[in-house]
C-alpha cells in the first residue's frame, strides 16, 4: 500500500478509538475487505453507536438529494451525530519541511492551504456539514481551526496535526469530545496554535 493510504487507515482507526473514549465501544463491527496481497478497508465501512456514526470513505453523489448539490464528494472519514456532519480527510502532505543532512526535519511542517481549500467543498457541497477539517502528520500546535460564525463554535474548515509516534500532545481526543459531547455553541477546544 502507498504511504498515504496507509496513513487514512491509520488516521480512520485513531478517530475510531477517540470516538470510543468518548461513547463508549459500538454497536456495530469493523469491516474489512480481503485482497490479494492485503487487507484493506471496505469503502463506506460504519461504525455506529447510540445517536452517532463514523463512516469511512462515504461517497456523496453529485445531484442527488442526499449527496453533493454539484459533483460527487468522497470525503475519508465522515462523523455523524445527530443530525450534524463532521467530515475528517486524512492528507499524508506538509508544508515547510526543512531538510537538514539529507533527513526531513518536521519541527515547522505544517498543513497545505489547497487542502483547507478541500475543505471548504466538503462543507459546502454536502448537506449538514457542519466542520470539514484535514488530518496531517504535523508537529502538536501546527493546526488550526476557522469558524464560519454558524452560531455553533463546531462549525468552520481546519486543520489539525495527527502524527504517528507523536499522540500524546496530539488535539484528536479534545477535537472528537468537541464534535460528540459537546451542545451546538460549546465551542472547540482543538489545542492549535
Amino acid at each position: 500500500k502507498d504511504v498515504a493510504k496507509l496513513y487514512e487507515y491509520w488516521c480512520f482507526f485513531q478517530v475510531a478509538a477517540a470516538v470510543e473514549a468518548v461513547l463508549g465501544p459500538p454497536a456495530a463491527a469493523l469491516v474489512v475487505a480481503h485482497g490479494d496481497d492485503a487487507a484493506r478497508l471496505r469503502q463506506e465501512t460504519v461504525l455506529r453507536w447510540a445517536g452517532a456514526s463514523l463512516t469511512y470513505d462515504r461517497t456523496f453523489p453529485g445531484g442527488v438529494a442526499g449527496g453533493s448539490y454539484s459533483v460527487a464528494l468522497r470525503p475519508d472519514i465522515l462523523l455523524e451525530v445527530g443530525g450534524a456532519r463532521f467530515v475528517l480527510d486524512a492528507k499524508y502532505r506538509l508544508n515547510d519541511v526543512a531538510w537538514v543532512g539529507g533527513e526531513p526535519v518536521y519541527a515547522e511542517a505544517t498543513w497545505k492551504p489547497e487542502d483547507v481549500v478541500k475543505m471548504h467543498a466538503y462543507k459546502e457541497a454536502i448537506a449538514g456539514v457542519r466542520a470539514a477539517i484535514v488530518l496531517f502528520p504535523g508537529p502538536a500546535g501546527a493546526g488550526t481551526f476557522f469558524g464560519d460564525g454558524c452560531g455553533d463554535a463546531r462549525c468552520g474548515v481546519g486543520a489539525v496535526p495527527l502524527r504517528p509516534g507523536d499522540l500524546a500532545d496530539a488535539p484528536l481526543d479534545a477535537l472528537i469530545e468537541a464534535l460528540v459531547a459537546r451542545p451546538a455553541g460549546g465551542g472547540l477546544a482543538l489545542g492549535v496554535a
